[in-house]
């Protein structure tokens, strides 16, 4: 039996086909092999967080690689490499930044870098119970710089017709520049001497014992000594401690508070900037003193004698 073996021959153009299906088989499974190789590096995140918001505080973020990337404000970054992150948060004037970070970022992982700005010297006074707040704090505390800030350039104090007759040189009221050297004078500690050339014992320490509102803030008409200025009314004890050697002195009663604002801008937001615009003194005049202890005065008489 015979046997014959047959040679195919393959055409050209069939050839071509062959070969251009095999190559798109290849790139395909390629492209697909690429898509799920375990070796491609996975991304992650980096979110920071800024408080207060309405700061816009700067930061600056390095990391691997050379990374180094920066920015304002709350902000999510990502396509991000594994491996070690800083972040410094940056200068915001009256604020304290919170210290740098740095934090690992997994792969494929994310990270929150939070950072918290501390307000420096009082808080920002954007209503008017806050500049109060403030007031009591700055006597407080004897704080002279702060008092400068609070103060308004059209202040006026007006006095008891008493404290008039002590300190006739005075004056019915005090004004924005007298206010300034009373303050520098009580709040030094120092000994001084009053208008009449009398030794006045410094002023170690002030507490205010009351420093209530009684009732709401109100708009003062244009007949009021003080017109057009939002006002309230206070009753206040403020002990004024002078050291063991002498007398305490108090001031009890009501003050009469007048305020003001104007617009201003704090971080990046517009907020009302309140001063103190005047006050009317109609605390107890020359009560009875309590012993040797405690010597009672008029609000307005204890400033005079720092005068």
């Amino acid at each position: 039996m015979r046997f014959t073996i047959m040679t195919a021959r393959t055409h050209p153009m069939r050839a071509s086909s062959a070969v251009a299906c095999l190559l798109l088989i290849a790139i395909t499974l390629g492209a697909a092999g690429c898509e799920d190789d375990p070796a491609a590096p996975l991304l992650g995140s980096l979110t920071i967080d800024a408080e207060p918001d309405d700061l816009d505080a700067p930061w600056q973020v390095s990391g691997p690689a050379g990374f180094a990337q920066g920015g304002n404000g709350d902000a999510v970054l990502g396509d991000l490499t594994a491996g070690d992150y800083t972040l410094t948060w940056g200068a915001v004037p009256a604020w304290t930044a919170p210290e740098p970070i740095t934090e690992s970022l997994p792969a494929g992982g994310s990270l929150t870098f939070t950072g918290t700005y501390v307000e420096q010297g009082l808080p920002f006074p954007d209503s008017a119970d806050k500049l109060m707040q403030n007031f009591q704090t700055l006597y407080e505390q004897m704080d002279y710089q702060e008092f400068l800030k609070m103060i308004h350039p059209d202040y006026v104090m007006i006095l008891r017709t008493s404290t008039v007759t002590e300190f006739p040189d005075v004056g019915t009221t005090l004004d924005v520049s007298e206010e300034q050297r009373i303050h520098e004078r009580m709040f030094s500690k120092h000994d001084v001497m009053d208008p009449h050339g009398y030794l006045v014992p410094g002023v170690q320490s002030i507490r205010f014992q009351t420093f209530i509102r009684q009732g709401t803030w109100g708009t003062s008409p244009p007949n009021d000594p003080i017109p057009n200025a939002e006002f309230a009314l206070y009753d206040a004890v403020i002990l004024l401690d002078r050291g063991q050697s002498y007398s305490t002195l108090k001031v009890q009663g009501a003050i009469k508070f007048y305020v003001t604002h104007r617009d201003s801008v704090a971080g990046s937001a517009n907020r009302p900037y309140y001063q103190m615009y005047g006050q009317v003194d109609l605390s107890l005049d020359w009560a009875a003193s309590q012993g040797k202890a405690i010597e009672s005065l008029s609000w307005g008489t204890v400033k005079c004698l720092f005068r």
